[in-house]
């Protein structure tokens, strides 16, 4: 299954840390964040991996170029201006795979996908939205779902204000392409705003919950936190 890899964030929130660099090459006890995915990924067999780019893009170009060193075949898309969280996709639809894997390029994640793909080819929907008992729900997407997990909506900060709302957007998607608009031209899309939630009534649209680790580095406690969690490891 191909991968597509959203690596064009610029890290502004913990720029003390990321001293220049694109977000998703971080370093994080000796490599950057962006490998561990790869390298996870990797493991699971996967071997087709798009990385959209954009801050600072050629730094992962000339870090990971075409994938020989892991065995992957890694290919490219940069932005030459933001696209938001989905632009890029449209650009790309006629050259992505019926059902594809979407990842944030600020996550480091300890997640089977084996699991993950059966759900989502058993019972074919829209798209798969990976949620969690996030550990910072007041700054991330809280996704609300029934008990057939069909997602019901998506609340970002100010929607879910005052509410008690614990599930949220892990960052990570499996999709049907035919989510995608078709756009004429590239222009900024909104993942969740300009295709998830227009999408809902379709009942299409599924939660796939885990208790695996999945963080993003936003900030920098989550940052050290990954860090400590992966010193241990090694």
């Amino acid at each position: 299954m191909q991968v597509v890899i959203m690596a064009g964030g610029k890290g502004e929130r913990i720029a003390n840390i990321s001293q220049g660099r694109p977000k998703p090459m971080i370093d994080i006890c000796g490599k950057p964040l962006l490998e561990y995915q790869i390298e996870t990924l990797k493991k699971q067999n996967f071997k087709d991996i798009l990385l959209i780019t954009g801050f600072k893009g050629v730094q992962i170009q000339d870090y990971f170029k075409k994938g020989e060193k892991w065995g992957l075949n890694i290919q490219y898309y940069n932005e030459e201006h933001p696209l938001g969280t989905a632009g890029a996709l449209s650009v790309l639809k006629k050259d992505l795979e019926k059902h594809f894997l979407l990842i944030n390029g600020d996550l480091f994640f300890e997640l089977d996908f084996k699991p993950l793909i059966d759900f989502h080819i058993g019972h074919l929907p829209l798209a798969t939205v990976v949620v969690q008992e996030g550990t910072h729900p007041e700054a991330s997407t809280k996704v609300v779902y029934n008990k057939h997990n069909v997602v019901t909506d998506f609340l970002d900060r100010e929607d879910s204000r005052g509410k008690q709302l614990k599930i949220t957007n892990a960052g990570i998607h499996l999709l049907n392409k035919d989510i995608i608009p078709d756009l004429d031209k590239e222009q900024f899309v909104d993942l969740d705003k300009d295709i998830m939630k227009p999408n809902i009534d379709k009942g299409r649209i599924l939660a796939y919950f885990t208790s695996e680790f999945v963080e993003d580095i936003g900030v920098p406690d989550r940052y050290y936190k990954i860090c400590n969690r992966v010193r241990r490891m090694i």
